[in-house]
């Protein structure tokens, strides 16, 4: 009589992999993500992590750009801060970021002297270009005496 251990050597590692498979298959269905985990973030931090699919994903979903948001240390800064999307996005040095955010509603001009008092702080011409690009018709030259960057 033929011994079965080598046929039984050659099933097992045949036989996890199917196992593993349908676990992970199951654990997919349940909703759990089994090869990373998905943290949540708002949409200041989204355009801090130069993540402008998830910022267009938060703009469609509804969420208001006007309020500033808590960014986690460590994405921009060793320190937490608070800061708005288009701050965060200028903090980040991602100009597409700032014109996705820009270009996702009509800006009022108040809404744009903001975002060109941010830029103005900040040390890279693409994002000021970026930003006079969005200055609304009725926008008069925004006076930045008075602002003070937020990180």
């Amino acid at each position: 009589m033929p011994s079965r251990l080598p046929a039984l050597a050659l099933a097992i590692p045949g036989m996890v992999v199917a196992l593993g498979s349908a676990g992970l298959g199951l654990m997919t269905l349940a909703g759990v993500n089994p090869f990373w985990s998905e943290q949540p973030v708002n949409i200041s931090e989204a355009a801090a992590l130069r993540d402008s699919a998830t910022v267009l994903r938060l703009i469609q979903r509804g969420e208001d750009l006007a309020p500033a948001h808590r960014v986690r240390a460590g994405v921009l800064f060793d320190r937490a801060v608070t800061l708005t999307p288009v701050e965060a996005a200028v903090a980040a040095r991602r100009a597409e970021v700032v014109d996705a955010i820009l270009s996702s509603r009509r800006l009022e001009a108040t809404d744009w002297q903001r975002a060109f008092c941010v830029a103005a702080a900040a040390p890279d011409e693409d994002i000021r270009e970026v930003v006079n690009a969005h200055r609304p018709a009725d926008a008069t030259d925004a006076d930045c005496a008075g602002y003070t960057r937020p990180w």
